[in-house]
């Protein structure tokens, strides 16, 4: 009996976390892993940028960390206020943690173990009637490229940087092709999608695109003076706000909503048609779109009707 309980003993003992390499020689791992990825330059420096706030783990195997520790990281980021920090701070734990178990140095994921704290809302959602009189702003005070853009945005769902390089010849076979700059996400949108609450199709608007001044360019989003070159993402961004500014100033708590709201308005009018709006906003997971989904706040307090199923006809 001494023997047996000297050998159970004995599998306690063994110092099963040192046997992993450490902290810092993981993370050179899975910075060679997400330069494999083909993400934008932008979301593969926020990816690396935040694992600096792991400094206290160089020198420590990676099967040594804990869960607790991490988590103590993530509660210190977000009591200095930085909310979306520490829920990238997070992401980016679980990626490199999630690497290390498919290499096999751990067998588990300790920073899947570590909740997400809650962020006080701090950006407003756009409105419907919003865009439209931020688009008739734009129609008299703007270049002519901009209210084409932002109904494109609306109707589309996309992101600027997508935006802007859109071009005619990427429509193929009925569709419009697009390759996220973000993510990489291919998404193929049809031209027949139609967005009820603008009354047209994907087609109409890319039509509108191509009409709007006279050019011999494939960009959908282009000057009267460089036609063949991209309009800059920043100059779509502040003609948004100067058009926000002056239809709707913004009062109240919360930051005013920005030209990336759109993305989260065109979700939400198409998730009430019944567009699957994960494949066409090109998230890879479904929680991701329901943080779109949600309207923060502007429907509360109103009736919301159960629609009846379609009857087979």
């Amino acid at each position: 009996m001494p023997k047996l309980f000297n050998w159970i003993g004995g599998l306690f003992d063994r110092p099963q976390a040192h046997a992993s390499p450490l902290f810092e020689a993981v993370v050179e791992h899975y910075k060679s892993v997400v330069a494999l990825r083909q993400l934008d330059v932008k979301t593969v420096y926020g990816k690396l940028s935040v694992l600096r706030y792991f400094a206290e783990f160089r020198g420590r195997p990676i099967g040594s960390i804990r869960p607790f520790e991490i988590a103590r990281i993530i509660r210190k980021v977000h009591d200095d206020g930085k909310w979306a920090a520490s829920r990238a701070v997070l992401s980016s734990a679980r990626d490199v943690f999630n690497e290390a178990l498919l290499a096999g140095w751990v067998d588990l994921n300790p920073a899947l173990h570590v909740k997400r704290l809650p962020a006080p809302v701090r950006r407003k959602r756009l409105t419907l009637e919003q865009f439209f009189a931020i688009q008739e702003y734009g129609q008299k005070h703007f270049p002519p490229w901009f209210a084409p853009a932002v109904r494109l945005a609306l109707i589309t769902a996309q992101r600027r940087s997508d935006l802007i390089r859109m071009r005619s010849t990427d429509v193929v076979g009925g569709h419009l092709r697009v390759e996220q700059i973000k993510t990489g996400a291919k998404v193929a949108i049809p031209l027949a999608l139609r967005l009820d609450a603008l009354g047209c199709t994907v087609g109409d608007v890319i039509n509108e695109c191509m009409r709007y001044t006279p050019h011999d360019s494939d960009l959908l989003i282009r000057t009267k003076a460089r036609p063949h070159r991209h309009v800059g993402p920043q100059s779509l961004s502040s003609r948004f706000w100067v058009a926000r500014q002056a239809v709707c100033p913004h009062t109240g708590p919360g930051k005013p909503p920005t030209l990336h709201e759109i993305r989260s308005l065109s979700e939400r009018l198409y998730h009430a048609q019944g567009v699957d709006t994960q494949t066409l906003l090109g998230h890879k997971h479904p929680s991701m779109t329901e943080l779109y989904d949600d309207d923060r706040g502007l429907t509360a307090g109103q009736w919301k009707f159960v629609a009846l199923p379609k009857m087979p006809e």
